[in-house]
């Protein structure tokens, strides 16, 4: 997910350039950053299940107390 958030980025990135000439419209621009936040919602959810998963185990293995 982390390839893709930094893809997504480059194209608003160019996006951005694109609609700062005129050459994309408003409504096409906002798709650009709908498609950025939901690839790094993606990836956020991934750290979060990826962290969630390595507390789980170290609960497991008794590496963690709580």
């Amino acid at each position: 997910e982390s390839e893709s958030a930094q893809v997504a980025y480059e194209t608003l990135q160019a996006a951005m350039e694109r609609y700062r000439i005129g050459d994309l419209s408003g409504i096409e621009f906002r798709e650009f950053q709908r498609s950025y936040v939901s690839a790094i919602t993606r990836k956020l959810s991934a750290e979060f299940q990826a962290k969630t998963a390595e507390i789980s185990l170290m609960l497991l293995s008794g590496n963690l107390h709580m």
